[in-house]
């Protein structure tokens, strides 16, 4: 599995990422114990703070987290849009 850390962001604490590797090692085993396979990604970012920073680890590419992404931003954005209806 891979961390992804942005272009230009800090590297990560050597801490958070033992503690995401393990946490997918357990979501992995969790979701995909049957035949049917499933992908997954975990985004991990502090509460409280100015700072916008977020790191992420996934069982699948870089490419097809960010196609998902978009279209949960995309249901996001639609399920809260004024269209008239109770």
């Amino acid at each position: 599995m891979a961390i992804y850390t942005p272009p230009g962001s800090m590297p990560l604490e050597p801490e958070m990422s033992e503690l995401m590797n393990e946490l997918a090692e357990m979501i992995e085993k969790v979701i995909n114990a049957s035949d049917k396979r499933f992908g997954f990604c975990l985004m991990v970012f502090p509460f409280g703070t100015d700072c916008r920073r977020m790191n992420s680890i996934a069982n699948t590419s870089r490419d097809e987290v960010m196609a998902l992404m978009k279209e949960q931003v995309e249901r996001f954005e639609a399920r809260f849009q004024t269209k008239g209806h109770a």
